[in-house]
């Protein structure tokens, strides 16, 4: 008789331990890039955003980070709001639209009633802590091209921004956001003085 109250008194006490134990709550970020001034040199045609691609690494939506070049960590609990793809593209088009490069931006996936396409992918998107001080790094590649799908422009911007210590992630994200109009700026610029 004594076997059942022991593994009784065990289950009890394991399900108030259970219960003792607190799990934290997810964390969700994005991005909010403010935009830049108005291109100088608009191109005055319209173009087409499609979907962004990620590299496997930085597709899902926990937060990605390395210490060292070799590996790379994932937070279960502090998560993108959105795949890093999408987060971007959303940020890209508001910051290709405030900067009227083109006379039209268009989101559908379908190209054939403008005069151009960009496609883009995320090839990085982690903090980086270096020497204990935080970044956000981003690498993008991003490739403007006609309705045929001939590269009229491509670049592949980098960018790293060092990112404000808090309490939570909200330093890192603004890094990130900053570290993409640096990006997307570098993009802007190759599309206006292409020949």
């Amino acid at each position: 008789m004594r076997r059942p109250a022991a593994l009784l008194t065990c289950l009890v006490l394991t399900a108030a331990c259970a219960a003792c134990t607190t799990v934290p709550g997810s964390e969700f970020y994005i991005l909010s890039c403010k935009g830049g001034e108005p291109a100088a040199k608009p191109v005055g045609a319209s173009v087409t955003v499609l979907a962004f691609d990620a590299a496997e690494a930085y597709a899902a939506t926990p937060v990605a980070y390395r210490s060292n070049a070799y590996r790379l960590h994932y937070d279960q609990y502090r998560l993108w709001a959105a795949p890093p793809a999408r987060l971007v593209r959303e940020q890209f088009i508001a910051c290709l639209q405030k900067a009227a490069l083109f006379e039209r931006v268009a989101t559908s996936a379908v190209a054939r009633d403008t005069d151009y396409m960009i496609e883009g992918k995320v090839v990085e998107f982690c903090e980086l802590d270096e020497g204990g001080d935080l970044y956000a790094s981003l690498k993008l590649e991003l490739r403007l091209m006609d309705r045929k799908r001939a590269v009229l422009a491509a670049a592949s911007p980098r960018a790293k921004v060092k990112a404000e210590r808090t309490g939570d992630l909200s330093g890192l994200a603004e890094a990130m956001s900053v570290a993409a109009e640096k990006a997307f700026a570098e993009f802007f610029q190759q599309v206006a003085t292409r020949k």
